[in-house]
């Protein structure tokens, strides 16, 4: 497909001011290249695959990127080559496919930009970059009527982040809508395979026990009330003077709050056909599973939990936000802040 020059402009501030990001982050620290320890666990895997256990200190993390590291290791010959591409192909797939949805590169820019967890989320390798790529992705499958693809990349996304599942049972209360059995029966299986790949993989490689990851992050530290927790880190970061980590937590909430209830508020369509009570349902169904996970500190950790809603609801809010020159332009300014 043919794309014009601004297309292009885009794509090289994409991957210009992600690079440049990414360059003085890992410079400051060199671990800024993975979020957390993937290419350890992808090793731990080709090891495991050999011996028949997987012996991996932080096993609470999700599986799903270390396959994809191993499995592009093939081809690549290296785990952080595969990395890179990893990084390289979520970045531009953003881009790509919300310039192929809104035909605005300068939108399609913001998406990749704003807030400013998205730029730094996307400037490294970790999780939330690929979802927030097989979300979109999914989503434009939507638009095509793709069920089944689409359920089979939010199979894969669920097994890197539970959270991508909110997705799915927004496809699953659309089909029911529609009254398509059939398709929900058939994408069920396919969204599925991937949950009994999760679990075949944990019973045989870690322990025996299909609930692995749950059980693990059960011991990571207290089980604590989200609104609780978070009056205490308010509170703390009050008393404590982290007034950075005051206003950015509380920042955080406050725009994803607000744009998750401008989408339920909305009564029509709001990107493409019969997409409002799927995109709805994972809207609403997101915002509650960060705060029923309740991270700990929640102030500080809650953007990063939230950041894989950010892209997406952009993207079906474009009708809306795509008006505004003030978004456009004061999305792009305040996200340098991921530079300081």
């Amino acid at each position: 497909m043919k794309q014009n020059w601004k297309f292009w402009l885009g794509l090289g501030l994409v991957l210009g001011l992600h690079g440049y990001l990414f360059l003085v982050k890992v410079e400051r620290d060199p671990l800024w290249f993975q979020q957390d320890n993937y290419l350890g666990y992808a090793e731990a895997i080709a090891k495991g695959l050999r011996t028949g256990v997987v012996e991996f200190k932080d096993g609470w993390l999700f599986p799903g990127l270390a396959w994809l590291l191993y499995a592009l290791s093939w081809l690549t010959g290296d785990l952080i080559r595969s990395g890179v591409v990893l990084m390289g192909v979520s970045l531009i797939g953003i881009y790509y496919l919300s310039y192929l949805m809104l035909k605005d590169w300068h939108y399609a820019l913001i998406v990749t930009l704003f807030p400013p967890i998205v730029l730094e989320q996307t400037s490294k390798l970790s999780t939330e970059a690929i979802v927030m790529f097989l979300l979109i992705f999914s989503y434009y499958l939507f638009s095509k009527k793709k069920y089944l693809l689409m359920s089979g990349l939010l199979g894969l996304a669920t097994v890197v982040r539970p959270i991508s599942g909110c997705l799915w049972l927004g496809l699953g209360l659309s089909l029911v809508k529609a009254k398509k059995w059939k398709t929900l029966i058939a994408s069920g299986g396919v969204f599925s395979s991937f949950l009994l790949l999760l679990a075949g993989f944990n019973y045989f490689y870690l322990n025996s026990n299909i609930w692995y990851q749950v059980r693990q992050y059960q011991t990571l530290g207290p089980i604590t009330m989200p609104i609780v927790q978070l009056v205490k880190d308010v509170i703390r970061a009050i008393d404590w003077g982290y007034w950075r980590i005051l206003i950015s937590g509380l920042a955080y909430i406050g725009l994803s709050l607000g744009l998750v209830a401008k989408t339920i508020k909305r009564t029509s369509d709001l990107l493409n056909q019969d997409d409002g009570l799927m995109i709805k349902t994972w809207a609403g169904l997101t915002f509650i599973y960060v705060l029923a996970v309740g991270p700990v500190p929640m102030l500080e950790e809650f953007r990063r939990y939230i950041a894989v809603l950010f892209p997406l609801i952009l993207v079906v809010n474009f009708k809306i936000l795509g008006k505004s020159k003030l978004f456009r332009w004061g999305s792009v300014m305040l996200s340098l802040v991921a530079f300081l």
